[in-house]
């Protein structure tokens, strides 16, 4: 029987989220980290490390590794998508290689190609593809639902994209999560790219 309350969905992805974001981190400094972001909410040591254990065996799970694999026309035999969402996908991936950050995950792409009729803006695209599979992953990892629909109603704002990752990074992080590099770079690009 558990000693001590249940740990909310929210605190699961954060916990989720600074273990990814910190993956030689001890326990005692994911806690730490994760009690100074939920301003001194965490729960302890023991439950963290009980549920950084079923984090951990999620994240070895196969499909959820593959899923981490940059995205490429060679993924397509196993990981099929609409052909109309090729070009865009296609220059996502050049414009990031370009840049020399991060390639776009499978798991990105797969949100791209289910989001490009929605968005005709490339940039703004792919954070709102990052947002959903950020969200998708901590769930995963933490075994609940994949339920977007606070975020969907972003989509139909011209700067949705941005407002629906912003809501993702404040659920799961809470304040702070302004300082992701590769979200503020996208960000800065969509704005010197507007008229």
């Amino acid at each position: 029987m558990a000693k001590g309350p249940c740990i909310s969905n929210e605190m699961q992805q954060t916990i989720a989220a600074v273990f990814r974001n910190h993956r030689n981190w001890l326990v005692k400094e994911i806690q730490a980290e994760v009690d100074r972001l939920t301003d001194g909410k965490a729960p302890g040591t023991s439950a963290v490390q009980k549920l950084l254990r079923k984090i951990r065996n999620r994240e070895a799970e196969p499909e959820f590794e593959k899923l981490d694999h940059p995205w490429s026309l060679g993924t397509l035999g196993e990981y099929p998508m609409p052909p109309e969402a090729i070009p865009k996908l296609l220059e996502t991936q050049g414009k990031l290689r370009r840049r020399g950050t991060k390639p776009m995950t499978i798991r990105e792409a797969q949100w791209m190609a289910r989001l490009h009729v929605h968005q005709a803006d490339i940039t703004l695209l792919h954070v709102t593809a990052m947002a959903y599979a950020l969200y998708e992953e901590r769930c995963q990892l933490t075994g609940q639902p994949c339920d977007t629909s606070e975020f969907d109603d972003q989509l139909l704002d011209s700067m949705g994209g941005y407002r629906a990752f912003g809501m993702v990074l404040d659920r799961i992080l809470g304040e702070g999560w302004n300082s992701d590099e590769r979200f503020m770079r996208l960000l800065e690009e969509h704005q010197s790219n507007q008229p």
